[in-house]
């Protein structure tokens, strides 16, 4: 019903929905935006991985700056629950954004929303995507001699 009656485009679904509540029940945009910011951030860092590997510089400076402005709103309002903030830490480590995944973190610890699980969980992944190897080795017995 939401989505009927509020999409005009793709991307505008969220505007059109929160312009319409803070007008009608502004009570509600917080909760509205715990379950927006991370799906905004998942389609942003999928947009800027795409722009990245096919070497669109310009389509990949806008993605970034909307992965940017979604972290500046996640920043303004709050607290949110524990699960946006991990689902955007989440999302974050997919594009390789480990600056921003602490950010969030030092974010959580400001607003005083306890870590879980899923937030160590995916701190972690995000920091061990990070990390390049020099060669694989898929077991010990083919793994390279030092030196």
């Amino acid at each position: 019903l939401l989505r009927n009656n509020y999409q005009k485009d793709g991307e505008s679904l969220h505007e059109n929905l929160l312009a319409a509540l803070r007008n009608e029940s502004p009570d509600l945009i917080p909760l509205i935006q715990a379950e927006i910011l991370p799906e905004k951030m998942a389609m942003y860092v999928a947009k800027y991985n795409r722009c990245y590997k096919d070497g669109d510089l310009i389509e990949e400076k806008e993605a970034f700056d909307k992965v940017k402005n979604v972290l500046a709103v996640l920043k303004k309002g709050g607290p949110f629950p524990a699960s946006t903030y991990n689902n955007v830490i989440r999302h974050l480590g997919k594009g390789y954004f480990l600056e921003e995944v602490f950010e969030v973190v030092e974010l959580m610890k400001r607003k005083k929303v306890k870590f879980n699980e899923e937030t160590f969980e995916f701190v972690a992944n995000a920091a061990v995507k990070k990390v390049e190897f020099e060669c694989k080795a898929d077991s010990m017995k083919t793994l390279p001699k030092q030196g």
